[in-house]
C-alpha cells in the first residue's frame, strides 16, 4: 500500500528514488524552496452599537502519494491530493509540482481547476489552479512521472492561496444642510418686510451644533449676526422669522450660511428691489417785475421714483410783498402759506399748481415750495422774482362845458396823479393858451402867468397813490374856439405828458379885456 507523505509545515514534500533500497534519509531541502503559505486574519475591535465581525481561515493540508521507488524507463503516477480541512473557503489556490530533468512527465489529469506545464531549464512546473476549495473538500492532481536516470528523482510541491480577508458593511449616517429664503421680492421704502429662513436637513444623520450666520445686506445693515439653533434631527426643518427694514432704494442681496460642528454647510442669497417714491419740485415764475403788477408763479410736484408717493402734501410760502389773487384750487391759506392736499401720485405722475399775486412792493419775492409724502424725503423748490417801483403819472384836464360868452371867466382844472409805486420827484405843470383866451390867476400853487402861459413852481415830490390838483382861471377875449395845452413833465422817472382841450366863446365883446 502507498505511504501517505506529508509535507511538514513550509516545507516541500520530495521523493528520492532510492529511499526504500537504501534506505537514506530524505536529503534537506535548500531555503530558497519552502512552499509559500499565507493565512491573514484581520484583528476585529470589539462589537460596538451592533456591529460583530468574524473570520476563520481555512485548513489547507496538501497530500503527495506515490510509490516510493520506480523502475528506470518505467511509467509511475502520482497523486498529489489538496484537501481543506477548515471552515471557510479557499479562493486562489495554486499548487506548484516541480520535477526535475532526470524525470518524464506525462499528462496530468485534475479533478477540479486547471493546469499548465512550463519547461523550464533544470526541471519542469506542473501549475494546477483552483479558483476555490470549499469547506471539507478535495481535489486531486494524478501526474504520471517515467524515470529517465537512475540518479533519483527530487519531488517538490509548492502551495498558495489568496489571503483570507474579512469585510461587512458599515452604515454611514450623512447630515445635510440645505437653507433659503421666503419673503417678498420687492419692498417699499419706510416699510418693515417679514421673511422666514428655513433650515432643513434633508441627510440621514443628525447635523450638530447648527449656526446660522445672517450675512450684511450689502454692507448697509451694520454687519452680520450669528444664531446658535443647535441640532437638526435628520429629515427636519426649522425657520426663523425675521424682518427686515427698506431704509435706502435699489438693488438689495440677502445672505444667510448655515455650519454644523461635523462640517455639513449651506449657504443662499435673494435678491431684493427696494421700491421708492421719488419727488421733484419745479418752480417757475417771473425774474423781474414792477411793483403793482401781477406775476404768475406755476409749480410742479412730480413723483420720478418707481412706487406710488402716498399722501403727498405741497406748501408754498408767500413774501410779504406779494398778494395773492388767485390759485389752483384745493388751495389752504394760513397766514402766508398755501396748503395743497394732493393725495397719492403714482410712479411718473405729477401735479401743477398756479399760483398770481399782485406785486404791493418793491424787493425781491422769495417764493418757496417744500413738497412732502409718507416714507419720503422732504423736497422743496423756490423761485425768485426781482421786483423794482416805479413812478407813473397821469395826467388829466377837466375843461369848463361851453359854449360860454366872451368876457365870460372859465376854469380850468388839472390833475396830475400818481398811480406808480414809487414817488415822483420834480414835477413841472406847464400850460399854454393860444390867442384869444387869457389866463387870469391858479389854484394849487404858485406860479408864473406870462403871454398866456402859465408856469407853475416845481412840484418837489409826488407820492405812490399821491393826486396834486392844480386850478386855472381864465377869460375868453374874442369869440371863437380857443385852445389850452397841458404839459407835465419829471425827472425822476423821465415822464413827458400832454393834454388839450378845446373851449368855444361866442358874442359882440370879442377883444375888450375885462378886469375882476
Amino acid at each position: 500500500m502507498p505511504r501517505e507523505l506529508t509535507p511538514p509545515p513550509h516545507r516541500p514534500t520530495m521523493l528520492k528514488k532510492d529511499a526504500i533500497e537504501n534506505s537514506r534519509p530524505v536529503r534537506p531541502t535548500p531555503s530558497n524552496a519552502a512552499p509559500m503559505r499565507r493565512s491573514i486574519e484581520r484583528a476585529v475591535p470589539a462589537p460596538i452599537e451592533g456591529l460583530e465581525l468574524t473570520t476563520a481561515a481555512p485548513s489547507i493540508k496538501v497530500t503527495t502519494i506515490g510509490p516510493r521507488a520506480i523502475t528506470l524507463g518505467k511509467e509511475s503516477l502520482y497523486a498529489v491530493k489538496l484537501s481543506n480541512h477548515g471552515g471557510d473557503s479557499a479562493r486562489e489556490v495554486t499548487v506548484t509540482v516541480s520535477i526535475p530533468s532526470s524525470a518524464r512527465v506525462g499528462i496530468p489529469n485534475v479533478s477540479a481547476g486547471t493546469f499548465s506545464v512550463e519547461d523550464r531549464e533544470t526541471d519542469v512546473h506542473v501549475v494546477w489552479t483552483l479558483a476555490e476549495v470549499d469547506a471539507n473538500h478535495e481535489e486531486t492532481l494524478t501526474l504520471p512521472l517515467t524515470a529517465t536516470d537512475a540518479q533519483g528523482i527530487d519531488l517538490q510541491v509548492d502551495w498558495e492561496m489568496a489571503p483570507v480577508t474579512a469585510m461587512t458593511q458599515i452604515e454611514v449616517f450623512e447630515p445635510k444642510l440645505e437653507i433659503e429664503f421666503i419673503g417678498p421680492e420687492e419692498v417699499l421704502i419706510g416699510e418693515t418686510a417679514p421673511f422666514k429662513l428655513r433650515v432643513s436637513n434633508p441627510g440621514n444623520g443628525d447635523a450638530e451644533g447648527v449656526v446660522i450666520e445672517l450675512g450684511s445686506l450689502g454692507g448697509r445693515d451694520g454687519g452680520a449676526s450669528r444664531k446658535n439653533v443647535g441640532t437638526i434631527a435628520a429629515g427636519e426643518s426649522l425657520e426663523l422669522d425675521l424682518q427686515f427694514a427698506a431704509r435706502e432704494p435699489g438693488p438689495m442681496e440677502l445672505s444667510a450660511t448655515a455650519t454644523s460642528t461635523l462640517g455639513a454647510s449651506a449657504s443662499t442669497t435673494k435678491p431684493m428691489i427696494v421700491r421708492s417714491p421719488q419727488l421733484t419740485v419745479r418752480a417757475e415764475g417771473p425774474k423781474f417785475k414792477f411793483a403793482g403788477t401781477v406775476a404768475t408763479y406755476r409749480m410742479n410736484v412730480a413723483n420720478k421714483g418707481d412706487a406710488p408717493a402716498r399722501d403727498v402734501m405741497a406748501k408754498v410760502t408767500i413774501p410779504g410783498i406779494l398778494k395773492v389773487i388767485s390759485a389752483t384750487d384745493g388751495e389752504k391759506l394760513n397766514g402766508s402759506t398755501m396748503t395743497w392736499k394732493i393725495g397719492d401720485l403714482n410712479p411718473n405722475e405729477d401735479r401743477a399748481i398756479e399760483v398770481k399775486c399782485e406785486i404791493v412792493a418793491d424787493g425781491v419775492a422769495k417764493l418757496q415750495m417744500v413738497a412732502s409724502a409718507v416714507g419720503v424725503q422732504v423736497v422743496s423748490g423756490q423761485v425768485e422774482t426781482k421786483v423794482e417801483s416805479i413812478a407813473d403819472l397821469k395826467l388829466s384836464v377837466e375843461d369848463p362845458t361851453g359854449p360860454f360868452p366872451v368876457g365870460e371867466e372859465v376854469v380850468y382844472e388839472v390833475h396830475v396823479y400818481n398811480r406808480g409805486t414809487k414817488s415822483a420827484d420834480n414835477v413841472y405843470a406847464i400850460a399854454s393858451f393860444s390867442d384869444g383866451i387869457s389866463p387870469l390867476r391858479v389854484e394849487g400853487g404858485a406860479a408864473k402867468i406870462e403871454n398866456g402861459r402859465v408856469e407853475f413852481s416845481p412840484i418837489r415830490r409826488i407820492g405812490a397813490g399821491e393826486e396834486v390838483v392844480l386850478k386855472i382861471h381864465a377869460r375868453g377875449d374874442v369869440a371863437g374856439s380857443h385852445v389850452i395845452r397841458m404839459e407835465v413833465q419829471c425827472e425822476s422817472p423821465e415822464t413827458q405828458l400832454v393834454s388839450e382841450s378845446t373851449t368855444r366863446f361866442f358874442g359882440e365883446n370879442a377883444g375888450k379885456p375885462t378886469t375882476k
